[in-house]
């Protein structure tokens, strides 16, 4: 029984060692340009449920926490609303706030990865994956 319970333990340390790899390398990506906030918003891989989504949108080039909390107030959501308890009618208003934002000020960049669907067992980054049966 207690190496199980030491097993299990290994596993939602590891699981957390991923979720923070996954948020600094998403957060890294979002402010040098090379993923949409917009697009990681939408997709909602499974590292990122629990992150709360004013850093997400603070962690855009010129973007700031102050900024983040006056659009995530203007769109009547909590500040700390973790990304994963986003309704979708929420997810689709940031999304889209954030898509007309980066338009105006010029930015279209398209981001260089070729898919941000939430899979059940693989990141949002590659080398970021959920470790086995870490999630279940």
């Amino acid at each position: 029984m207690n190496s199980q319970r030491h097993s299990q333990r290994l596993k939602a340390l590891a699981w957390a060692n991923q979720v923070r790899s996954a948020r600094r390398a998403t957060k890294e990506a979002i402010h040098s340009g090379r993923i949409d906030a917009a697009r990681v918003i939408s997709a909602c891989p499974a590292e990122l449920e629990t992150m709360p989504v004013v850093d997400l949108i603070a962690a855009q080039y010129l973007w700031g926490p102050r900024r983040a909390r006056e659009l995530l107030r203007r769109l009547a959501i909590t500040e700390q609303r973790q990304l994963g308890r986003l309704t979708q009618r929420q997810r689709q208003l940031v999304a889209q706030e954030l898509s007309e934002r980066n338009a105006r000020r010029g930015r279209r960049r398209q981001p260089e990865v070729a898919s941000l669907k939430r899979p059940a067992s693989r990141g949002l980054l590659p080398g970021v994956a959920d470790p086995a049966g870490a999630r279940a």
